[in-house]
């Protein structure tokens, strides 16, 4: 996936969450299901959510970026609350970095807007940055 928020907690009724901000769920898990973020088929810790912000290509990150920005902006009050909210414990954007960025031993500098760092902190949201899967991984 390009880019989604991910929003966990100990305690967190996902549904209450979803229902107040609207969001359409990609991907909900419950506290000790055996479902991961990761696939690795261990129970989670938390309950949460995920929300797709961009599924643009692999090559298309500058595309990323600016769904990332235009989803921060248009939905800053509803992630606000989010961040805001007592059983909310992880709330992060995560960004799949393009390819020519690749982990050959060092990772390339990738340059995130000013203004995605703006609306992202503005809201209390951490931005994760991910490799891109490998061509085992994605087949």
């Amino acid at each position: 996936m390009g880019c989604r928020l991910i929003v966990a907690g100990e305690g967190l009724d996902v549904e209450a969450c979803l229902d107040a901000t609207g969001f359409d769920a990609e991907q909900v898990f419950q506290r000790d299901a055996v479902a991961t973020l990761d696939d690795s088929g261990e129970g989670v810790a938390w309950s949460g959510f995920v929300v797709v912000v961009s599924r643009r290509p692999d090559d298309d990150f500058a595309g990323r970026l600016a769904d990332a920005v235009a989803f921060l902006d248009e939905c800053h009050l509803e992630l606000t609350a989010l961040a805001a909210h007592p059983d909310v414990d992880e709330l992060r954007l995560e960004l799949v970095l393009p390819r020519d960025a690749a982990w050959s031993g060092r990772p390339a500098a990738v340059l995130l807007p000013p203004e995605l760092l703006r609306l992202a902190g503005a809201a209390g949201i951490g931005i994760a940055l991910r490799p891109p899967a490998t061509e085992r991984e994605s087949a």
